[in-house]
């Protein structure tokens, strides 16, 4: 009994022999536990282990494809914004002086044609896109784009009017007197480049002023006469507008360039005031009014 006593109170003791070496061999097993267990989460050669990766990808919400219904649509829309962006840059260059009154400068040297041909070029490229527009399918686009798609087609339409029921080219002068006013006055209200370059500017235009006045009046068979007697009093009004405000642009020209913008400035005038004076001896013979339709 009193030798059990001895080794109870060795073990209890934490100067005893067993319990040093108790203690030992507990440290050594837990040791080698955690040893296994790294080696059991770590594969061999350091590599990550993937075999529970499957885990995260099947419990993961899938994404679905977007729908064809929806893929069509974007196509759609995507298709009219193309149209539209194609359509004003061509619009821009067909009518050079409406783009440089609006703040476009890119054809400074040219005037429109209005050439019967191009006239009618212009009409059928017209009635092509409306065509286009008017045949896309716009009941499941969102708001914003049917409202952009209105927006266009009402553009398109505004066009196709004019040369269907309005016919400006054929019945208003004003279009082409506007033309020479318009042209000289958008390179005057803004000082977009130096008085040297819209000098030459209004000079290429000036000298091209007597042909487009030309072609006015071989479009103008139907001319409405309060139409015409606006030409008529806005081209005898022209002559500050070309002889004073434009020449402020010719102050330090080269004497060759002045000569050659003078020239061309007097060609206009002339072509201008003719354009009035033909105007005038066949207001007999016009309409008074021409409702739109």
């Amino acid at each position: 009994m009193r030798n059990e006593m001895k080794i109870v109170g060795d073990w209890h003791d934490s100067r005893g022999p067993l319990k040093r070496t108790m203690i030992r061999l507990i440290s050594a097993s837990a040791c080698f536990g955690l040893i296994g267990m790294a080696r059991a989460q770590s594969p061999p050669d350091g590599k990550p282990d993937v075999t529970k990766k499957a885990l995260i990808t099947t419990t993961a919400p899938k994404m679905s494809p977007p729908s064809l219904g929806n893929l069509k649509r974007s196509i759609d829309a995507s298709a009219l914004h193309k149209l539209a962006a194609e359509f004003y840059a061509w619009r821009d260059e067909q009518y050079p002086v409406a783009s440089s009154d609006a703040g476009l400068h890119t054809w400074d040297n040219r005037l429109t044609d209005y050439s019967a041909a191009k006239i009618s070029a212009r009409a059928q490229h017209i009635r092509m896109l409306l065509d286009q527009v008017r045949a896309m399918q716009t009941a499941s686009w969102s708001k914003d784009e049917r409202i952009d798609w209105l927006l266009f087609r009402s553009q398109l339409e505004n066009f196709a009017f004019d040369d269907r029921v309005l016919k400006s080219t054929e019945t208003n002068p004003q279009i082409y007197v506007g033309e020479c006013t318009s042209g000289i006055f958008s390179l005057l209200k803004k000082e977009y480049d130096t008085p040297q370059n819209r000098a030459a500017f209004a000079t290429a235009w000036l000298q091209q002023m007597p042909a487009m006045l030309a072609q006015g009046n071989g479009n103008l068979r139907k001319p409405v006469k309060l139409h015409a007697q606006l030409a008529i009093a806005s081209a005898r009004a022209i002559d500050p507008l070309f002889n004073d405000n434009l020449m402020t642009l010719a102050r330090d020209l080269p004497a060759a360039e002045r000569d050659e913008l003078v020239r061309a400035r007097d060609g206009a005038l002339t072509a201008i005031h003719a354009f009035a004076d033909q105007l005038e001896k066949r207001l007999p013979s016009m309409v008074d009014f021409a409702p739109m339709g």
